[in-house]
């Protein structure tokens, strides 16, 4: 028996993000499970169910790449129709399954012990239950319900201020990672198609910082350097390792978290 999910008014750019961390988290994943000491973990078990579900479950894999397709039209939004093979209620099943797991690989990631993957963003984390919640439901009967932006909650932009001495500064607070990278870096690009003066990013507020976020500074540093122009950085102390350890801190210009602002 097969059953037509109807995901209504889809996110793109939300899926988009989400397989972006996924894929992250996966690279990490593979490497941990290498480790054949303890196989009952969180990621093992999560690898051996999405095996069993691609396998099982018929049009898994077309469904990925028609939304990717999707993806690519560059649109916001879309009305998603996914057929599922298979007994309705046994397919529930597995995708309860699948959505427990992946609430435990974040609680793994959490803690920090052995992946830099951060846990999934909160905007990305309310696109995931309604998706999941969508899909069994869905399979058991219930009616559609439809994406609504306000589920993914605010997001803060980044505060821009100016300087004593008239350059810019840009000061991002929070995580500085997936969910929030896309602000900080739209905020450095307006200041530099607007302004003409060199610019500091503070991360004094920033309490944590992935590769994603470096990777935004990275090409910002680059983009100012093509301009002729300085892209400097505040990195309080509790940053100052991730910037150490890829080697960065030769990279940047680096001021104290006191220099005057």
């Amino acid at each position: 028996m097969a059953v037509d999910l109807h995901l209504l008014n889809f996110p793109l750019e939300l899926f988009d993000r989400s397989v972006q961390h996924t894929a992250a988290l996966q690279r990490e994943l593979d490497v941990i499970r290498v480790d054949e000491r303890n196989r009952d973990r969180p990621p093992d078990r999560l690898a051996q169910l999405v095996e069993e579900l691609d396998l099982r479950f018929a049009g898994y894999r077309a469904a990925m790449q028609m939304i990717e397709e999707l993806v690519a039209t560059e649109q916001s939004h879309h009305d998603v129709v996914i057929p599922v093979a298979g007994p309705p209620d046994e397919v529930a099943s597995a995708i309860e399954q699948l959505r427990d797991l992946t609430d435990e690989v974040d609680a793994f990631c959490a803690d920090g012990g052995e992946l830099m993957t951060p846990p999934t963003p909160p905007d990305l984390l309310a696109f995931r239950r309604w998706l999941f919640d969508q899909v069994i439901s869905q399979l058991r009967g219930a009616t559609p319900v439809a994406w609504v932006p306000s589920m993914a909650g605010p997001t803060d932009a980044p505060d821009e201020v100016s300087r004593p001495d008239g350059g810019a500064v840009v000061r991002p607070s929070g995580d500085f990672d997936l969910a929030s990278a896309a602000e900080v870096r739209e905020a450095i690009y307006a200041v530099q198609a607007a302004r003409t003066e060199d610019l500091r990013v503070d991360l004094t507020d920033v309490t944590f910082i992935d590769s994603v976020g470096i990777s935004v500074l990275v090409t910002a540093h680059k983009r100012f350097a093509r301009d002729g122009r300085t892209l400097e950085l505040v990195v309080p102390p509790r940053l100052r390792p991730n910037f150490e350890i890829t080697g960065l801190t030769a990279f940047f210009r680096i001021v104290a978290a006191d220099a005057e602002q």
